[in-house]
């Protein structure tokens, strides 16, 4: 099974995408079924919301402290 993921990070402000991903992980199902399939699209989500998270978070510190320079 394949699952993908798109992430954007928007500033509120001035609506500017500051920050964008796409990702995709392959998972293989255990068995058969719905409950089968929903823990391997939820494991796939969870593996691929950590390896885009700490792109996420930088961007996001990044844009905060370009912010307070900007005020101050």
């Amino acid at each position: 099974m394949r699952v993908g993921l798109s992430l954007g990070l928007t500033r509120s402000v001035d609506h500017k995408v500051l920050w964008s991903a796409h990702q995709s992980a392959e998972t293989a199902l255990q068995e058969r079924g719905v409950e089968a399939v929903a823990r391997a699209m939820n494991a796939a989500s969870a593996q691929l919301l950590r390896e885009l998270s700490p792109g996420l978070i930088a961007q996001v510190e990044e844009d905060y402290k370009a912010s307070q320079v900007q005020t101050h």
